[in-house]
């Protein structure tokens, strides 16, 4: 199976013994994530709800992580935390 990213940029499809990332813009292969102890064909590819892995398993029964970060994800997080760090300031003075 496949999943869809909370931006929905990208595709996460399992492939063989690797997971594809694909760009929803141009549906072409973005990233190719793989890992060296996977050993059967990747069945079930899925995000996890803030975006910053991807879960996936195969016909072993075994679950994996990859930690991923897309540049989009990495950039809002950036400004969310510029934001927070805003407002922490702006309740300090306040208090």
């Amino acid at each position: 199976s496949f999943d869809v990213s909370a931006n929905g940029k990208y595709l996460a499809v399992g492939s063989a013994k690797t997971v594809q990332l694909i760009s929803t813009e141009t549906w072409s292969v973005d990233k190719v994530l793989e890992h060296h102890r996977v050993r059967t064909e990747v069945y079930t590819a899925r995000f996890t709800k803030t975006g910053s892995s991807i879960i996936f398993s195969g016909s072993d029964a075994f679950i994996w992580r990859f930690d991923y970060f897309p540049p989009e994800t990495a950039d809002e997080k950036a400004v969310r935390e510029a934001r927070e760090a805003r407002q922490s300031k702006i309740q300090f003075r306040d208090s």
